[in-house]
């Protein structure tokens, strides 16, 4: 495994995790499509066939996972090759919550093998907002570049999205643990640990993703132009162009730094913008207090749909 530079880095994370690995990432938000729940099973086939990857457990719920109701919802979880057929018949009974997640193994973090390969599809209600999520990790002996994922997927998945409001692509160091942090939580894990106290190293970590969820939980989305970061590959959409920034807009910046082009994925009213690792920091910085950038400690500015 390509032993990562010192001048890759992701916000708030500590540079030397890089040292354990990394996995390639993918986060679709707000992805809102007539796809029905009953197909879900079919789009998590396909891409883990598209990569090579191998899918062992699974966990579908559909209903109340927090408990906070007297109904929890139904819900399958165990080996793939045991529940998959149930998994239809239980994705779509609620519209508060559905969630598709499968994986290469049991174990709790991807990137301890090379192979590893993790998927989730989940839509819910977080009063009052309603979140669509997507995420993928793989370890890098499916893909070797995120230019490769992407092309890997795009049949498979994008072409199941009526509209892409926002995704993103970009790696992340194995020890943080990227299923967690795709799905808006923080790891703790043994590598972690290993450095020194896990809170004082991952409080900047926790803050954004803490930010993160309360912002895009309540008043702010994602799909009206907001960033939840900024990394290497984004996906944007007009209203994320038309935000103002500095004496004009967003489009008039991203046209001027990295490669920006329509949407190779196949959707009208997308950009594709990718950013080296040496733009990548400097763009990060400048972006941090534009109020674009959700996880930032800048408070938001009020865009179209607030």
């Amino acid at each position: 495994m390509r032993r990562i530079a010192q001048r890759d880095s992701f916000p708030g994370l500590p540079e030397y995790l890089w040292d354990t690995g990394f996995v390639y990432c993918l986060s679709v938000c707000d992805w809102r499509s007539p796809l029905p729940g009953e197909n879900w099973v079919h789009v998590a086939e396909s891409i883990a066939a598209a990569l090579q990857a191998r899918i062992v457990r699974g966990y579908a719920i559909s209903g109340f996972p927090s408990g906070e109701r007297e109904e929890k919802g139904r819900r399958a979880q165990g080996a793939w090759n045991r529940i998959r057929d149930r998994v239809p018949t239980i994705l779509g009974g609620h519209q508060d919550c559905n969630i598709l997640e499968v994986a290469s193994d049991f174990k709790f973090r991807v990137g301890e093998k090379p192979d590893d390969f993790y998927f989730f599809l989940s839509h819910g209600t977080y009063h009052p907002a309603a979140k669509w999520r997507c995420g993928l990790a793989v370890g890098p002996n499916l893909v070797r570049s995120l230019e490769q994922l992407l092309e890997a997927v795009r049949q498979p998945l994008f072409s199941n999205f009526d509209r892409l409001p926002w995704a993103a692509a970009f790696r992340f160091p194995s020890a943080a643990g990227a299923s967690q942090y795709l799905n808006g939580m923080a790891f703790v894990g043994a590598e972690i640990r290993s450095f020194g106290p896990a809170p004082n190293l991952l409080a900047t970590h926790e803050s954004r993703l803490s930010r993160l969820n309360q912002r895009t939980s309540t008043r702010y989305a994602i799909s009206d132009g907001y960033l939840p970061e900024v990394y290497e590959f984004n996906s944007l959409s007009e209203r994320h162009l038309c935000a103002p920034f500095r004496s004009g807009t967003l489009r008039d910046y991203v046209q001027q730094i990295g490669v920006f082009r329509p949407s190779t994925m196949g959707h009208k009213g997308s950009y594709d913008w990718w950013l080296s690792e040496q733009e990548l920091p400097r763009v990060r910085e400048e972006l941090e207090k534009s109020g674009l950038v959700l996880s930032s400690e800048q408070e938001p500015l009020p865009l179209r749909s607030n």
